[in-house]
């Protein structure tokens, strides 16, 4: 699977990963642990436009990830070319 990534026009920034067919690649991300109830009480506060879905990780598992609503990718940065939201804002301190 290959991913592309946006700085999404919210407040505060957030990332937003797709998965796409084509054109995407590679994005670091950060792997949490949560148990049950906490990952519900999670998903039950996540604000619009942010949305839980599978994301397929280097090592071939598939987990519940943040992704994002394709709507929200219109008009915004993609950042993919980073690899990855730290890198982002590592060289771009201004977001």
């Amino acid at each position: 699977m290959t991913y592309r990534l946006w700085a999404l026009d919210t407040s505060p920034p957030k990332p937003g990963l797709l998965r796409v067919r084509s054109g995407g690649a590679a994005v670091r991300g950060e792997h949490w642990r949560l148990p049950v109830p906490e990952f519900g009480a999670l998903v039950a506060t996540l604000p619009a436009p942010m949305t839980i879905g599978s994301v397929e990780l280097d090592d071939g598992r598939v987990l519940p990830g943040f992704l994002v609503e394709p709507i929200a990718v219109e008009g915004v940065r993609d950042i993919t070319e980073y690899g990855g939201w730290v890198a982002y804002l590592e060289a771009d301190p201004t977001q």
